[in-house]
């Protein structure tokens, strides 16, 4: 017989861990409904059947007279705490479900379970739910043992190592217990207390590493997302700063570079360029040949400019470029030096159609940038008055 102390004092303990597991699962119930994550659904329910299973327990080591159906009910919880928590670790590990095996490996230790239950002595009220609860650690460790190096995931550690413990605990208690059965003889309340102590400690130690768990899911998908954001709002910026016909950087990409340049100490000069006839050639041949037109002359430009200089598409038939590291009269000279691409040639054309460009060029003054620019507008235009002062592109 169990003395009455013991056994009031292993009472005690199920009772207080029953309440604790509790109120373990109502801390998964308040993140749950922040994290919709189905794997704290599973581990919501796992804890809930276990804080169920231990006022069972608790309940029939109160009461003689119902001792043996609080077994078979504390046993039945305890097998489907065990599967929640198999369930919410393959949840959590993207499976597609519980595997075969593990499930045939749940299946028997819960008959297992139940076949020890039907003794009606403490020690099968107790071994029953012992057995599938370590089955199911066994599987817990197996599923996240491929998370436990990911850093990102650092609750994935406390889960492995507590059930690795659970399991390491319960099948020497498993051992032992069957050791003293061939005897004759079986564990006492003093023993079994000092179990549940130890077993409540690594429990509550299991249901942070699954709550950090589930705390770290949540802060890698806001992570995930304001790096996506960040990737998208980087997108919008470069193609806000790009011309989408031909790829130069355009009026906006312009200024934001140029309040960059207001202590830019070596010479620079800016120079205007614009496409003769854009209009005569989208009004004769299309705008698909004046877009080709304009892809020509950017192609041009970019041959022309140096890693220092900078080629813009201003708009309609325009373009700006900022020469830096070379006097004027260097600039005006490398301009006028353009390497020219074919002229167009356009179907509907009996001749190709020649391409020329005008200019205008001034010195470029950072802290005047729209002064700069409108000297070389003017320079343009006056130039265009000039018969021949054009950069033709001839065939």
């Amino acid at each position: 017989m169990i003395a009455l102390g013991a056994q009031s004092l292993l009472q005690l303990i199920l009772t207080i861990e029953s309440v604790a597991m509790a109120i373990i699962a109502g801390f998964f119930l308040l993140l749950m409904s922040a994290t919709k994550d189905e794997c704290g659904r599973w581990w919501f329910r796992g804890w809930t059947l276990f804080a169920f299973a231990l006022a069972a327990e608790a309940i029939g080591q109160h009461n003689a007279g119902i001792e043996s159906a609080m077994a078979y009910v504390g046993t039945l919880l305890c097998i489907a705490a065990g599967y929640g928590a198999v369930a919410g670790s393959y949840e959590f590990a993207k499976a597609k479900g519980v595997p075969l095996w593990a499930n045939v490996l749940i299946v028997a230790g819960a008959a297992i379970s139940l076949f020890v239950t039907s003794r009606t002595d403490l020690t099968a009220d107790l071994i029953g739910p012992e057995i599938t609860l370590f089955v199911a650690m066994v599987v817990v460790c197996v599923a996240v043992l491929p998370f436990i190096r990911e850093r990102r995931l650092s609750g994935v550690r406390p889960i492995f190592i507590s059930a690795a413990l659970l399991a390491l605990m319960m099948g020497r208690t498993l051992l032992a217990s069957a050791y003293l059965g061939f005897q004759h003889a079986e564990l006492n309340a003093l023993y079994w207390s000092a179990e549940v102590v130890v077993g409540g400690i690594l429990a509550t130690m299991l249901a942070m590493g699954q709550l950090i768990t589930l705390l770290d899911e949540l802060r890698i998908e806001v992570e995930n997302g304001n790096a996506a954001l960040t990737r998208a709002l980087s997108s919008l910026e470069v193609a806000a700063k790009v011309d989408a016909l031909t790829g130069l950087h355009n009026r906006y990409a312009f200024y934001t570079l140029t309040d960059g340049l207001r202590h830019r100490a070596d010479q620079g000069n800016v120079a205007i360029l614009d496409l003769d006839n854009l209009k005569r050639i989208n009004d004769t041949y299309g705008h698909h040949n004046g877009d080709r037109a304009l892809l020509s002359v950017a192609q041009c430009l970019r041959a022309l400019a140096r890693a220092q200089d900078y080629v813009f598409r201003w708009g309609g038939d325009e373009f700006v470029l900022l020469i830096f590291g070379l006097t004027a009269e260097q600039a005006r000279d490398r301009i006028t030096r353009m390497q020219p691409p074919q002229a167009l040639e356009v179907m509907e054309a009996h001749d190709p159609v020649p391409l020329t460009v005008s200019w205008g060029i001034a010195p470029f003054n950072p802290l005047d940038v729209d002064g700069s620019l409108r000297q070389a507008d003017a320079q343009l235009y006056a130039q265009k008055r000039l018969l021949g002062s054009a950069v033709k592109f001839p065939t």
